[in-house]
């Protein structure tokens, strides 16, 4: 079934969620943001046990029935629900009852649901789920094996196998009493290579040397080749950036923050050098889980850092934290090993043997991470006039962000800001935190200061407080002023009081009394400013002028008078807060954009104290149950029951280093299968991203554990799995139909035939840049650039800037990978925008406008030799003589046209070339 994407979620009629299977993507939009929803907010009057009205909301059949009033969706219109209008308080109903309303992020939510038409993953019944929650009876959870390599029968050619993938494969054809195809002309083979694995298209000349290539090893030859080229690794990262669900910007957050990330790039380049240099997939992963504590403990190199933007580059959520770590937990589970264990965040997995426990296990990892205030440099700068701009810049910068919170901090200590807080915290005393942000709003300060004082004050009314002495005066006061008379009566004594205490801080009191005694302060106001006055003098200023401070006020981190421009960044009230924003947004944006900045990565570390976490009950951070000591997943240990804790740190090093252990049955499965899948266009697993007990058993299961296997075997090597597919003769079969397989075969399941497959975005865009020579292959790596600019920037679609929140229309046209979220695969759609786009895309007018003026083009004369100097180009083959026909035939009738000049009709053939089935597909 195809599938129209909106938003995160593909669209699907309400009829297909009630058929068989469902869209991975719309079953974790509906476990992620409906079920906690539902399940904290609607179960307890709708649920299996109570029913009001009628209602139930534990199961899609429920909500579809509605209430015993009445429906309350109209599936594919939340405008017309009485579900949303309910939670939206405009019906005579609010729900939910005797609650606050929901946030507008849960209601937009709900909205999307209805819209979707109510996507719900079928349950099993109970005995069923009983017994597919068993890990003993599931394939993907049973230990991998090298299985015996079959003998090929008789029914296929004795000398058709080429290794032992072909063994595995024509035993099943053998079995089905079906034959592989035969190998297509070499011309098409090195397309299909080409494309494979570096994602360009070749050029005529290489293809005429390959195909009069007399070598009999020329084949394995140019795979090696093409392997070692640059671009295999440029070509194969973006199939991991889908997995990783890679993006330049944070998507949606709260106005005024900064929502690109200024060193993505780090990590988008690592991933493609890592497989140009073949690391083995087990390090892999270990840098993207744990780079950091590997670079800490045991002294790898610091490039490596960049890896942790697999963890980090994920969508922020408004920066809500339990969302954040939800993304991780599933990028790590579902990326790696094909598990969705984000689904037992609310409830233990429908499905799969995953308690809500093990989640929580996971949780405390990463909420055991945090990411560092300045990120690590991971290269050293490059000296030269760009470094030396960068620098000056920076500083520039930097010194304003200073200056800001210093002017905040010189108003705070100011005698006339002493005052106001004095004055506030005297106003708030008994009001708790209403009063201190009553009295901070009214008089601009900064609420966090004001309870500082608050507590200074309070605590200075006990003689065992050491502030006692100076404050004493203050709390005399202030109880006198209840009495009448008391206050005139107390500001008398002072000059008795200095004469009665004989320690240290006699200096000290004698200066404050006879201070209090000269200005004789009416009210609690004028006693702030003698006050004020006596700290900024005896405390600010001794401080800054270096000698040594008279009060012990200024003492400890939580004195107010204590303030540098580090506290005061904390303490900003909102106004502040969005300016000060903006100052940090230019020193990221420089260090995003400049050339001269030096490269750092988008790191992960761990807390100083890491710590286990409560199982949040239902998802809510705000109700929890037991510790969920952070360690592996049960179903995938050998003894559930002694399970070790992780012990180094916040335990990514431990959760990669169980990931990647040779035992365990999914990882070299998965990686396994996704590398199949672009090699073929399909997998051998259905669901890449899912090899739970819902992903039914695949037919070629021994296959895909001998090529596990082998890839443990091959100290993980990722190109030697790659060179065994591609030198098999199930890859170099040809991609014709064959008529006589249609019933028995009609999806190709028996890999009797190459599919035929459509380039994908960035393949497209390449090639078209590739085949004008426009086609920057030079530059590796760097900052991303707008591929969407006219003219067309020259790099390649690796590298252009993905902001997921904004991502330009023709990424989603072409059936682009959703940043939002990893993606196992993308779909392939055909919609009429794809071919309008071909046409009139102006920076296609411009890649054509460059081919037909090229002067090697110019230099041909008939237009036959012109046509056949496009074919070369494009299809890197002669055009035939039935080709050169047709297009001699359209050019003539623009001629004779007056409303197309020559020039343009010529334009207006090349993207008819480029639009064509042979530009766009590989056999």
């Amino acid at each position: 079934m195809g599938h129209v994407w909106l938003l995160s979620v593909a669209i699907v009629s309400a009829s297909a969620w009630a058929g068989e299977g469902s869209d991975p993507e719309a079953t974790r939009f509906f476990e992620a943001e409906i079920r906690p929803l539902l399940a904290e907010h609607c179960y307890q009057c709708h649920g299996s046990t109570t029913q009001e009205a009628g209602l139930r909301l534990d199961s899609r059949a429920g909500v579809l029935r509605g209430t015993d009033y009445g429906s309350i969706v109209t599936v594919g219109d939340a405008k017309a629900s009485v579900l949303i209008l309910s939670v939206r308080h405009e019906s005579d109903a609010p729900m939910p009852e005797g609650e606050p309303k929901l946030e507008n992020r849960q209601i937009a939510a709900l909205e999307r649901w209805v819209e979707l038409g109510l996507p719900w993953p079928q349950e099993p019944e109970p005995q069923d789920l009983a017994d597919a929650r068993d890990p003993s009876t599931h394939w993907a959870f049973q230990k991998v094996s090298s299985p015996a390599v079959p003998v090929v029968g008789s029914k296929i050619e004795p000398d058709w196998a080429k290794n032992p993938i072909d063994q595995f494969i024509a035993d099943q054809l053998a079995t089905a009493e079906m034959t592989p195809s035969p190998e297509p002309d070499r011309g098409v083979l090195i397309r299909r290579l080409h494309f494979t694995l570096t994602g360009l298209p070749p050029t005529y000349e290489q293809v005429q040397r390959f195909i009069n290539d007399p070598d009999p090893l020329a084949y394995e030859r140019l795979v090696d080749r093409l392997m070692g080229s640059t671009q295999f690794g440029e070509r194969w990262a973006r199939h991991w950036l889908d997995v990783a669900r890679y993006a330049d910007t944070k998507g949606y957050l709260a106005g005024g923050v900064e929502r690109k990330y200024p060193f993505s790039f780090t990590y988008r380049d690592w991933v493609a050098q890592a497989f140009n240099n073949d690391m083995p997939y087990d390090d892999f992963l270990r840098y993207q889980i744990a780079a950091d504590q590997l670079v800490e403990s045991e002294g790898h190199d610091r490039q490596h850092l960049a890896a942790l933007g697999f963890l980090t580059l994920g969508r922020r959520f408004l920066n809500r934290e339990p969302d954040i770590i939800d993304d991780r937990i599933d990028v790590v589970t579902r990326g790696t090993m094909g598990l969705t264990v984000s689904c037992a965040r609310c409830h233990d997995h429908k499905f799969d043997p995953i308690p809500t426990q093990d989640y929580y296990s996971l949780y405390g990892v990463f909420a055991s991470s945090a990411e560092p205030d300045e990120l690590p440099l991971i290269g050293d700068p490059v000296p030269g006039p760009h470094f030396d701009a960068f620098l000056q810049e920076l500083q520039s910068r930097q010194q304003a962000v200073e200056s800001f919170l210093q002017e905040r901090v010189d108003a705070a200590l100011s005698a006339d800001g002493i005052a106001e807080y004095l004055r506030a915290a005297h106003a708030a005393w008994d009001g708790g935190q209403d009063a201190v942000n009553a009295e901070a709003s009214k008089r601009k300060l900064h609420d966090a200061l004001v309870v500082a004082w608050v507590d200074l004050l309070q605590a200075a009314v006990r003689p065992d407080d050491p502030n006692h002495r100076l404050l004493d005066p203050w709390h005399r006061l202030r109880k006198a002023a209840q009495e009448p008379g008391g206050w005139e009566t107390e500001i008398k004594r002072f000059s008795q009081l200095v004469q009665e205490i004989q320690t240290e801080d006699t200096v000290e009191l004698t200066e404050l009394h006879h201070r209090l005694e000269q200005a004789s302060p009416a009210a609690h106001d004028d006693l702030a400013t003698v006050y004020a006055v006596f700290f900024h003098e005896r405390v600010v200023q001794a401080e800054t002028s270096g000698g040594s401070v008279a009060s012990r006020l200024g003492r400890g981190s939580g004195s107010p008078l204590d303030l540098d421009t580090a506290r005061m960044r904390r303490l900003l009230f909102r106004g502040d807060r969005d300016q000060l924003r903006q100052l940090d947004n230019k020193i990221v944006q420089l260090n995003g954009t400049h050339p001269g900045a030096p490269p750092r990565a988008m790191a992960l570390v761990d807390k100083p104290q890491p710590q286990d976490v409560k199982v949040f009950i239902r998802g809510n951070p705000g109700r929890q149950g037991e510790v969920a000591p952070r360690r592996f997943l049960a179903v995938l240990s050998d003894d559930p029951d002694q399970r070790e804790g992780f012990r180094h740190g916040s335990g990514r090093r431990d959760l990669a280093e169980a990931i990647v252990d040779s035992h365990n049955p999914l990882t070299a499965r998965v990686i396994v299968n996704r590398v199949w899948m672009h090699h073929f266009g399909r997998p051998l697993v259905d669901t890449p991203s899912d090899f739970g007990v819902m992903a039914p058993e695949p037919r070629h299961r021994q296959l895909l554990d001998y090529l596990a296997s082998q890839l443990v075997a091959n100290d993980w090597s990722l190109k030697a799995l790659h060179r065994e597919i591609l030198l098999s003769a199930t890859y170099r079969q040809g991609s014709d139909l064959r008529p006589e397989y249609d019933d028995t075969d009609p999806d190709n399941r028996l890999w009797y035939r190459q599919n035929r497959r459509r380039l994908d975005f960035e393949s497209l865009r390449d090639g078209i840049l590739a085949v004008t020579g426009h086609l920057d292959t030079a530059t590796v790596g760097g900052r991303p650039v707008s591929i969407t600019d006219t003219p067309a920037p020259p790099r390649r679609t690796l590298y252009a800037f993905i902001d997921r929140q904004n991502l330009p229309g023709i990424f989603r046209t072409f059936d682009f990978a959703n940043p939002d979220l990893h993606s196992p695969q993308r779909h392939e759609t055909s919609v009429p925008q794809q071919a309008l786009f071909m046409m009139n895309s102006p920076v296609l007018i411009e890649q054509a406008d460059r081919l037909v003026n090229a002067e090697s083009f110019l230099e041909q004369a008939p237009a036959a030799e012109k046509i056949q100097w496009l074919y070369r180009r494009l299809f890197a083959r002669d055009a035939e003589l039935s080709e050169v026909r047709h297009g001699s035939d359209f050019l003539n009738a623009a001629d004779r046209s007056a409303d197309l000049d020559t020039d343009l009709a010529w334009d207006q053939y090349v993207l008819v070339l480029f639009a064509s089935n042979e530009f766009a597909f590989v056999d």
